[in-house]
């Protein structure tokens, strides 16, 4: 376990109000040895300058522009691993750390080579008994959420040898070399589900990821609904799903997949005439197909599935074993999801499963 070649990213943008609770509980409960890397994504607020203030020593990449969580965090990882850092972390600004958290993160990578991530409890702030995540779950269908969510911790159980099928991209710990066998944070996602296509693609190649119950930190998590997030939500699980896949396991999936694509058309058309925006509408649902038909995107996609194919060592039909079949997340739970879509989709899959 070597602390001296760890590096910890924080991707940062307008975090004025974050980023000194971060900065206190970093200094409190990290080695001075780690290299704090901060990946600004073009804050107009006092961010930059209350890092530079409050922790010196932190490595300080001042972007023009926002790139996304994606673009940061690849833009951390690539000055990490130019420093020679064998393990390497991700934050979100929001997060406050508790004493101990780091050590039992790199004992667990340190122990295990086929272990290329690991993530610790996150619970959430103030309400720290109550879990932000014990691990993310990938759906069938591309669809992810966080195990755990919203139960209390005393409820829940904690299991370190439970195998997960991504690791949350709020806080997460890398081993540099899986990184650069696998590749990077797929900048072109911007936001959501980087970490799960990560995830994805060092499972294709035969690592396993873990969760770490003796590590806990804490996320000032707040489920937000804007239409900029369910379009790059909707995009980029299809994105995952066409890289990630084998053509055989997309031709099984697709009277499935074409049933919810129905179904979430039907849904973004109702919220549209409704007037609602805060729920994805029809025009952002086409926004998502249109990446896949405009030809400036093929290459980009060709590219990246040829990549994610190369590195297969586990079959579709492994890696299932740890999807999930329903959607249990408490903040988009109605009445059609529990009563019709998971039953449906639970069947499909328990189906699917046996020729996989």
């Amino acid at each position: 376990m070597q602390i001296e070649k760890t590096a910890i990213i924080v991707i940062t943008y307008n975090g004025a109000e974050d980023i000194p609770g971060f900065i206190e509980t970093y200094k409190a409960t990290t080695p001075p040895e780690v290299l704090l890397i901060v990946i600004d994504n073009g804050s107009t607020d006092e961010t930059v300058a209350i890092i530079e203030r409050e922790y010196p020593a932190a490595a300080i990449i001042k972007n023009s522009q926002n790139s996304g969580y994606a673009g940061g965090a690849r833009q951390g990882m690539e000055l990490a691993l130019d420093r020679g850092a064998e393990y390497i972390g991700v934050l979100n600004q929001d997060i406050r750390l508790t004493p101990g958290w780091i050590e039992p993160l790199l004992s667990t990578l340190s122990k295990d080579p086929q272990c290329a991530a690991v993530q610790p409890r996150i619970l959430l702030y103030p309400q720290t008994d109550h879990i932000n995540s014990y691990g993310n779950t990938t759906h069938y269908l591309g669809f992810g959420y966080t195990l755990g969510y919203l139960q209390k911790v005393i409820a829940y159980s904690c299991d370190e040898k439970k195998s997960l099928a991504s690791c949350s991209g709020a806080a997460v710990l890398f081993r540099a070399s899986a990184l650069r066998h696998v590749g990077l944070i797929d900048e072109k996602f911007f936001m959501y589900y980087e970490d799960s296509d990560l995830s994805w693609r060092l499972r294709l190649s035969g690592f396993s990821l873990a969760l770490c119950c003796a590590s806990t930190v804490h996320h000032r998590y707040e489920f937000s609904r804007s239409i900029q997030k369910f379009y790059y939500m909707e995009r980029n699980r299809l994105i995952m799903m066409v890289k990630n896949y084998s053509l055989r396991s997309l031709f099984l999936i697709a009277p499935m997949f074409l049933i919810m694509e129905f179904g979430m058309v039907a849904y973004s058309i109702l919220g549209t005439v409704l007037g609602k925006r805060d729920t994805l509408t029809l025009r952002e649902k086409l926004r998502s197909y249109w990446f896949f038909f405009a030809p400036r995107n093929w290459g980009y996609l060709f590219d990246e599935r040829r990549k994610s194919q190369r590195l297969r060592t586990v079959s579709d039909g492994e890696i299932g074993k740890i999807f999930c079949d329903t959607i249990e997340f408490q903040d988009i739970d109605n009445p059609v999801l529990r009563y019709i879509v998971n039953p449906l989709t639970h069947q499909y899959w328990a189906a699917l499963r046996r020729i996989l």
